[in-house]
Formats: structure tokens, C-alpha cells, sequence
């Protein structure tokens, strides 16, 4: 700011800060230990379809209705033995996938983040054969 000799009025633009990014593993931590945190950090439009028995169908469209919180990390999961898994992990993207070798099963979690925080965009389930 410049505060000039004679009468002249100044004036300041406020600088927000750049919102502070949080990390993946503590928004991990928080999601699976917090309902409440966990439904406001999932961005339900066209987030998926939970499988039902038929092949054929598309499936029912996820809603905070009808969504099942989880409750492990995928650190959690991989301790578990049971289950291949893989995460692809950058600045803004994370892919979490789950599955059983020789099988039909696959679970595929994308968290993106929106404005520094982490949100579960996207959820891929399959469990038979084609």
C-alpha cells in the first residue's frame, strides 16, 4: 500500500489465500473414522451404480440414501490378504482399486480434489462374468 503526502484515499484488494491442500492419507483416515465427514465428501452426480444380481442391469444409482459407509482404509484392505490392490495417487487424483486374482470381482474408488479438498467422485463395481 502507498500513503502518499497529500489527501489521497487508498485502497487494499484482498488477497484470499490459496485454500491449504489437504493430504490424502488424513482424508483417508477421517473419511472411513467420520459418517458425517464422509457423506459431505461424496460428490453423488453420476458417482456410479451399486451391482445388483443381474448382469444385465445397470444397476441402482448411488444416493446418501442408499450409500454404505466404508470403514477401512485401503491400507486397511491390503492388510486384509484377500484382495489384489493398486493406487495411482498425483496432486489431484487418486485411484484406488480392489480385487481378487482370477475372478470377476473389481472395485475401482476415484477421489478427486475440488479447491484443496479430497472428495469420492467416481465408484466402479463389478462382480460376475461376461
Amino acid at each position: 500500500m502507498t500513503i502518499c503526502a497529500h489527501a489521497q484515499q487508498t485502497s487494499q484488494v484482498p488477497v484470499s489465500p490459496k485454500p491449504a491442500s489437504e493430504g490424502f492419507r488424513a482424508f483417508e483416515k477421517k473419511f472411513v473414522s467420520d459418517a458425517e465427514f464422509q457423506m459431505s465428501r461424496i460428490v453423488f452426480d453420476n458417482l456410479g451404480y451399486m451391482l445388483t444380481d443381474d448382469p444385465e442391469s445397470e444397476g441402482t444409482k448411488y444416493s446418501p440414501e442408499n450409500w454404505t459407509l466404508f470403514k477401512k482404509t485401503f491400507d486397511d484392505v491390503c492388510k486384509m490378504g484377500q484382495f489384489k490392490t493398486e493406487m495411482k495417487l498425483t496432486a489431484d487424483k487418486c485411484v484406488q482399486r480392489i480385487w481378487i486374482e482370477n475372478s470377476s470381482f473389481l472395485l475401482e474408488y476415484t477421489y478427486t480434489r475440488i479447491n484443496g479438498k479430497w472428495y469420492l467422485t467416481k465408484v466402479f463395481e463389478r462382480d460376475w462374468l461376461y
